[in-house]
């Protein structure tokens, strides 16, 4: 089954892409933000306690303007990725460590929208 959400029209996939101007980063450079998500999550096999992501979300840094990216999961240091991407999903980060599901937890009824705080050394990221 094909995750609709957030595409339009349905059964696309979305690909958002923020691009700034030259940011003169440094070996000390950070970034933080505050996000929440929600994406589709289907149950797995063993049921309601085995959940397969179709979708979710990581963050890249592109150095040459959107050529080449590199992921900066390995280099968040606070409220990184809290789980993996179905190895099937039909998605390019498919198989990949993503931020997925809620922020608010999997199991909790309703939604709270809760933001996570989020800290990356772009430093590191950049050597």
């Amino acid at each position: 089954m094909l995750d609709d959400q957030p595409g339009v029209p349905a059964l696309t996939q979305k690909d958002d892409t923020l691009t700034l101007p030259s940011l003169g980063l440094s070996a000390s450079s950070v970034l933080n933000f505050w996000h929440n998500f929600d994406f589709a999550r289907f149950p797995g096999p063993s049921g309601v306690f085995s959940i397969r992501y179709e979708s979710g979300g990581v963050l890249e840094i592109s150095a040459d303007g959107g050529t080449i990216w590199k992921d900066l999961g390995p280099y968040i240091t606070a409220g990184g990725y809290n789980g993996t991407m179905d190895t099937g999903a039909q998605s390019p980060i498919a198989g990949r460590q993503a931020w997925v599901g809620s922020s608010d937890g999997d199991l909790v009824a309703g939604r709270v929208d809760a933001m996570k705080a989020v800290s990356v050394n772009l430093g590191a990221a950049i050597q």
